[in-house]
């Protein structure tokens, strides 16, 4: 009875455990759309190390069209940043800023480095400035524990981000894209936000997960009374 069974529910168990894997390997921004003007929120999400070894650093590069940075404070990690000359100037509080942050490398502190089974966030507070569809790019390096991966190469579209090899994770700007504000609503673009953008691929995935269990444990009781029958 057991060899009926079987056949009709690892199909099912099957397709509940692609829905719950990562839809991608690659290092990305998440979300990956924002407004064309105004803050938004992001975090470059990193899912494994450097083959099997445990990530120490992660150094992201700050594209034209991002105006300011505030990285945020990883618990274990510590942060640093590299400011330079912007490539327009813009007006803030009735002055000219004509620099702003140019790289954010965040670095493991000694007993926290990220394994490689493990994923982590590492979130920054961004004003950007731009036209709707524009794609900004910030190519990351990861550095572990032995080598590192470079996540720096830019397809001519988006639609070939997924042909590559290392990708560099993308923000494309749209209106209403992502979460805006004026400058006050900055210091609201946190871990809260950052955890709702990740919230609604979850619950999906969760219910997906359901329907599916529920369809092959119908299946199941199917065979069952099928094998009784006989």
């Amino acid at each position: 009875m057991r060899r009926r069974l079987v056949p009709v529910l690892l199909p099912t168990a099957a397709l509940v455990g692609l829905l719950a894997a990562p839809a991608s390997a690659h290092v990305t921004l998440n979300p990956n759309t924002a407004p064309s003007e105004g803050y938004t929120a992001a975090s470059l999400r990193v899912p494994h190390g450097c083959g099997e070894a445990a990530t120490t650093e992660i150094a992201v590069q700050v594209p034209a069209g991002v105006q300011s940075v505030t990285p945020e404070q990883v618990p274990g990690w510590t942060v640093d940043t590299v400011v330079g000359e912007l490539d327009e100037p813009y007006e803030a509080h009735g002055e000219t800023i004509t620099e702003g942050v140019r790289e954010v490398i965040w670095t493991a502190e000694a007993g926290h480095e990220l394994p490689d089974g493990q994923y982590r966030e590492f979130g920054m507070s961004l004003r950007v400035s731009g036209e709707d569809g524009q794609d900004l790019w910030f190519p990351t390096v990861q550095t572990c524990t032995e080598g590192e991966e470079a996540w720096i190469e830019i397809p001519d579209s988006v639609d070939q981000w997924g042909e590559l090899d290392k990708p560099a994770p993308y923000l494309t700007l749209a209106a209403g894209g992502g979460h805006g504000g004026d400058a006050d609503d900055a210091t609201d673009l946190g871990d809260t936000e950052l955890a709702a953008a990740d919230t609604g691929g979850a619950t999906t995935l969760t219910w997906a997960a359901l329907a599916l269990g529920l369809v092959g444990a119908l299946a199941g009781l199917g065979a069952f009374a099928a094998v009784r029958r006989r």
